[in-house]
């Protein structure tokens, strides 16, 4: 209850990083070797910064595809840290769901599932 709250609360009060150009307009159309070789020397930067500071690492193609979306490795660290924030916020979500077992809130929620139609 608690930690949903407070992450739906930081999202709409711009409490997550946000992209500085359209996604995948920086990089459609380009070989990711390309990319990676382009940012070499940002890349090399996060990645240090991503072992210093105990984020989840990920692979170059991930890495350069937030470099390219956030900007600068400052800002890719932060998206990087959030991301990892999320993940942990909804770990309990994800695993109940892939379990089959509703949340014990899901019940306040499935009446207004029922009247909305996508």
């Amino acid at each position: 209850g608690g930690s949903a709250s407070r992450l739906a609360m930081r999202f709409f009060q711009g409490g997550l990083p946000k992209p500085v150009t359209k996604t995948g307009s920086t990089f459609l159309g380009r070989r990711f070797e390309e990319l990676i070789d382009e940012r070499s020397a940002e890349l090399a930067e996060l990645k240090f910064k991503v072992m210093v500071d105990g984020v989840a690492e990920r692979d170059d193609i991930a890495l350069v595809r937030y470099l390219c979306s956030f900007g600068s490795v400052k800002n890719t660290l932060e998206a990087l840290k959030a991301a990892d924030r999320v993940g942990k916020e909804k770990e309990e979500v994800l695993r109940r769901a892939e379990e089959g077992r509703p949340l014990p809130c899901a019940e306040r929620v499935e009446a207004y599932q029922k009247v909305c139609s996508w």
